[in-house]
């Protein structure tokens, strides 16, 4: 614990401290929480033993200047590249902010996931720009930019809808109702992603700023109704952060015998971070000699 607090490589770190290879594995199922309620799962937030958690008014305000107060000086972290990343995890949605430098990108950046058309929409009204990576057009395979205005449809195309809606109107439709049915066919085409991998949405640089201070102000974020009214996002790091509250995944061991052989496994409950799983195949690989570990 004292090494994962300190952010030591206890192997090749000079130390009084336990580098044993069980202390080793240990430090890397750390991390920073806040907030902590023993008495919720605030990591898996749609757990069905969070259903008849109702918090008090003057507790629920109380909690969320906490937060801000907390979320603002893990962002600063972040902004200082004294943090590489942290979750937000909301009801509805969950978001990973990164530093600059991480994942190959020079600008700090935040990813979020799920979004709705009407999430993306308060967006644009913020004049937050933002992409959707994983959405590609299906004719050039060229990744859209959703928070401008597409592009018009190539030569050709156009002809042909300018012929359409002069026969539409020759028959006596009114060019409002064609514009109206056209708007509808947009919206439908444009939330059949919704909630889904393909509504993940890419913020960077100064707009990851103006995303920040959009979730310590919108309303929207703690949930009023429901499943943990009341309750804040949660926030999880890999290092110590303002309010923080030091959590441990849940370890859990076994064996099967199966034809006379041995096989063991590794149960892992809690904010399993993406770096934890790399590092412990790397020790595991490094005491056992393993040349490939299945997980």
């Amino acid at each position: 614990m004292t090494g994962y607090v300190r952010c030591l490589d206890m192997k090749a770190t000079s130390t009084r401290l336990d580098i044993s290879d069980g202390a080793r594995f240990h430090q890397n199922l750390m991390y920073w929480q806040y907030p902590h309620l023993p008495w919720l799962n605030l990591v898996q937030r749609n757990s069905s033993s969070n259903n008849q958690f109702k918090m008090k008014e003057e507790e629920s305000k109380s909690l969320l200047k906490d937060w801000k107060d907390n979320f603002k000086n893990l962002f600063q972290l972040l902004r200082t590249l004294q943090c590489p990343y942290f979750y937000v995890l909301a009801n509805q949605f969950a978001v990973l902010f990164r530093a600059a430098g991480v994942g190959g990108r020079c600008e700090m950046h935040a990813l979020l996931t799920p979004t709705t058309r009407g999430f993306r929409q308060m967006l644009k009204d913020e004049d937050i720009e933002f992409t959707q990576p994983l959405k590609k057009s299906t004719k050039d395979g060229v990744t859209p930019n959703t928070s401008v205005q597409e592009n018009k449809n190539p030569e050709g195309e156009d002809d042909e809808e300018e012929d359409e809606m002069a026969l539409l109107e020759s028959l006596g439709v009114d060019s409002t109702d064609i514009k109206f049915t056209d708007d509808i066919k947009a919206k439908n085409k444009e939330i059949e992603d919704d909630n889904g991998d393909l509504s993940t949405t890419l913020i960077e640089g100064v707009d990851c700023q103006a995303f920040f201070n959009f979730l310590l102000n919108a309303k929207s974020t703690v949930p009023s109704v429901g499943r943990l009214a009341g309750v804040p996002p949660t926030l999880i790091a890999p290092v110590a952060f303002l309010g923080g509250s030091l959590r441990r995944q849940t370890l859990r061991p076994s064996k099967l015998r199966l034809e006379g052989e041995d096989f063991f496994s590794i149960e892992l409950r809690g904010a399993v971070l993406p770096h934890t799983i790399h590092t412990l195949c790397a020790l595991l690989t490094e005491i056992k000699d393993l040349s490939l570990i299945h997980i």
